[in-house]
């Protein structure tokens, strides 16, 4: 299975090496799944249970995500064990492909509720018993397809950075008081330096509040499937109750903030899984990668990180997009710094990754003249008026 993943997503695959576990982290998983399955057995959606069954998800022992692997086939979807954080486009690019990345760490005992680094309960327990429901699938897998295309921005990296290390040294028992507080400051200057809100941050709002924290049925009874809540019973108790506020769900989510160290004061409730995805097309509408043209390129410039631009629907050009010239609302020049990479129908074009391009990548755009024509579109005898030939430097 591994061999039909793309090169660059297998760097963040690994073994689970599941005799690393101890008796203390397979009794954790016990008792974590024991009050989890009583009390989502009548709080979670209706899938929950079956799901928990079709698809490997062990009660008495911490499960192997090579049989979650095998379970989930039925679903068309895979499983690949994956070390703690990855970047948030990796993870996405994992699910639109219809392959769930699973953290193989076990949370310590002193964070049986909750904890904000990504492990097996959160990750297996969570995420995966919902994929039993086609629609919700469908949801996921277009989330994933449309998260990939999203322009996200350095400061969003820097705080995901920040968030990595701090949840990585805060799960471990001998991480001095010193070292936290330092990571805890390093993450609120991150979040400080946040400049403006980016197109991933606001599509990673969407998914906060449905894939994290989502509910489902009706403000009289809702109904649990976010893994957020799937994997912390103690917060799923508080969410069902009055004190956190309830709200149908529509496009209105995105303007809703979060904090992941926190319990959250609102949670968002859909009547279906069917309607998560068309509210996800109306986002998807106002996103870079369908607006396209100078609107887009500003945004890219904005982000100060790598970018892919389209041109004739099958060229790539991927880098960091520095400048542009406009002409009657056209763009006629683009400027990438490096390295950058191209490529033609989804392939790299030999001789054009980013070691040749190191040091990025400009090229004009637009018709020659003077036969008012895209360079693709001369024929021979156009070509040889121009002196153009395959091959040579023109």
């Amino acid at each position: 299975m591994i061999n039909q993943i793309p090169n660059h997503l297998k760097k963040y695959i690994v073994n689970q090496n599941y005799s690393n576990y101890t008796y203390i982290d397979q009794a954790c998983w016990r008792f974590i799944m024991k009050i989890s399955i009583a009390f989502f057995k009548k709080n979670a959606d209706s899938i929950y249970l079956k799901g928990i069954k079709d698809t490997g998800i062990t009660i008495n022992k911490i499960p192997k995500i090579h049989n979650i692997n095998k379970k989930i086939k039925k679903y068309n979807w895979k499983a690949v064990c994956v070390r703690g954080f990855i970047p948030p486009h990796a993870f996405m690019e994992f699910q639109s492909l219809r392959i769930m990345p699973i953290a193989a760490d076990m949370r310590n005992h002193k964070n049986l509720t909750y904890t904000s680094a990504p492990d097996i309960v959160h990750e297996a327990a969570g995420h995966i018993p919902i994929i039993a429901n086609k629609n919700y699938t469908k949801y996921l897998m277009e989330y994933g397809q449309i998260a990939v295309k999203t322009i996200m921005s350095h400061q969003d990296l820097d705080v995901f950075y920040a968030i990595r290390d701090l949840s990585d040294y805060k799960d471990e028992t001998t991480t001095s008081r010193y070292k936290i507080k330092k990571l805890e400051i390093a993450l609120e200057n991150a979040y400080k330096n946040i400049s403006y809100i980016s197109e991933a941050s606001i599509l990673g709002r969407m998914n906060w509040w449905t894939v994290e924290y989502g509910l489902i049925g009706n403000i009289k009874n809702p109904k649990i499937y976010g893994a957020g809540l799937l994997s912390s019973v103690s917060e799923s108790e508080n969410s069902l109750t009055s004190k956190v506020k309830k709200i149908p769900i529509n496009l209105n989510c995105i303007q809703y903030k979060y904090d992941i160290t926190e319990q959250q004061p609102q949670l968002f409730i859909t009547p279906n899984y069917n309607h998560l995805t068309k509210i996800l097309k109306k986002l998807s509408k106002k996103m870079s990668y369908k607006i396209g043209g100078i609107k887009g390129i500003k945004t890219a410039i904005k982000a100060k990180t790598t970018c892919t631009a389209q041109i004739d629907k099958n060229i790539n050009i991927s880098g960091i997009v520095s400048e542009y010239i406009q002409d009657n609302k056209k763009i006629i020049f683009l400027k990438f710094i490096g390295p950058c990479q191209i490529s033609y129908k989804n392939n790299e074009l030999k001789g054009h990754d980013i070691n040749y391009h190191k040091d990025g990548y400009s090229t004009p755009l637009g018709k020659i003249m003077p036969f008012n024509k895209t360079i693709n579109k001369l024929n021979q005898l156009e070509l040889k008026q121009l002196n153009l030939k395959i091959g040579n430097n023109i």
